[in-house]
């Protein structure tokens, strides 16, 4: 089931973004609802291009720093992965704000090049299994 939550943001000032990403939160039942103190948790913005922040290709490191903020808040393990449609990850999401973030509040930044292949339909007739990234398996 998908659960969608929307809060207008007139800025991406901090405290606006927190308070936004908080609301949404709320709205939803509140993130304990979805992860607990312990779980692993993988957040993947959207990293296209090694741009910056002011250009919104990427996903802003600002959301990106409050949703990580909730999710250690809980006690939860967070960590960053994408896999960008243009250049290394780490080129990337430095160039976005997102690395330096990611080192702040010491939140890995992993990188999506292992591949398992997942099996979840044995009986199925186009798709038996697919392949995920490791990261999202574990």
């Amino acid at each position: 089931m998908a659960y969608l939550s929307i809060a207008r943001c007139g800025s991406y000032e901090r405290r606006e973004v927190e308070q936004a990403v908080n609301k949404c939160l709320r709205e939803l039942g509140g993130l304990e609802r979805f992860i607990s103190a312990g779980q692993r948790v993988l957040v993947k913005p959207n990293l296209l291009a090694a741009d910056p922040p002011e250009k919104g290709t990427d996903t802003h490191p600002e959301v990106v720093r409050a949703v990580l903020k909730e999710i250690l808040a809980i006690g939860a393990q967070p960590i960053v992965g994408d896999s960008p449609g243009l250049g290394s990850l780490s080129r990337v999401a430095e160039k976005a704000g997102i690395a330096c973030i990611c080192r702040e509040l010491k939140v890995p930044l992993g990188t999506f090049n292992q591949e398992v292949q997942v099996r979840t339909a044995p009986e199925g007739k186009i798709l038996k299994s697919f392949p995920l990234v490791k990261e999202m398996t574990e």
